[in-house]
């Protein structure tokens, strides 16, 4: 029961499966690794479909990181922007790397990833998930509403600490020699996840992409 009450406690925002991110993987009997891992619902789901067969993990928060390694063959615990926390996860290297809107709750997203690249198989793929900056929401709180909101998640999640529009991303990532090979826009009409397109939303997503793009899936491969 204790067990149960804990996984409810835990911030839904951060622990449930990612599709768009998972539906990237592909192959079979893979070595994964899934960085800001949660309670390891990604993991999970690459293991029973059988594309992997060992998943490592990272998670700052030790109470999610001891759910994730019920699954995971081993979960780092610690912070990102400190290279000793993936000490334990260069043993090998990786089929794909998933990096899960963790980015920009790092001081130093760029030493990261330039860490990840060498853990990377020559053919393997990094897989990444990044709010974008430049949503419609973020014009309408900063330049109508006049303030920057303090939330648990979203584009205005507290713990935020590195801001990027898609053009940062690309930047980002040839920092760190890897090419996107493959751009996916996850759509949303205000940073509200229930919020809902109007009837012209299919004409909002084609004439104001950008704007409407809630939040950025990257694929790279080494470039």
């Amino acid at each position: 029961m204790a067990s149960n009450a804990m996984a409810q406690s835990f911030n839904k925002a951060y622990t449930g499966l990612r599709p768009e991110l998972v539906s990237e993987v592909a192959g079979a009997n893979l070595a994964i690794l899934d960085l800001g891992c949660a309670t390891g619902a990604n993991g999970r789901y690459l293991l029973d479909k059988g594309l992997a067969s060992n998943v490592y993990g990272a998670e700052y928060d030790e109470a999610m990181a001891a759910e994730a390694s019920k699954y995971y063959h081993y979960v780092a615990v610690g912070d990102l922007d400190l290279p000793a926390t993936l000490n334990g996860l260069g043993d090998q290297q990786y089929d794909f790397i998933i990096a899960g809107d963790i980015l920009e709750h790092l001081n130093n997203p760029w030493l990261l990833l330039q860490t990840l690249k060498g853990l990377l198989k020559p053919d393997g793929k990094v897989i990444i998930s990044l709010p974008n900056m430049q949503h419609i929401d973020v014009f309408i709180h900063l330049f109508l509403k006049h303030t920057w909101p303090i939330n648990n998640r979203g584009l205005f999640d507290k713990t935020h600490r590195r801001n990027f529009t898609i053009k940062d991303m690309h930047a980002l990532t040839a920092q760190a020699e890897l090419k996107i090979v493959k751009v996916k826009n996850m759509f949303r009409y205000r940073d509200d996840p229930k919020s809902k397109f109007p009837w012209y939303g299919p004409l909002l997503k084609r004439l104001l992409k950008r704007y409407y793009t809630f939040q950025y899936v990257l694929v790279c491969t080494h470039a």
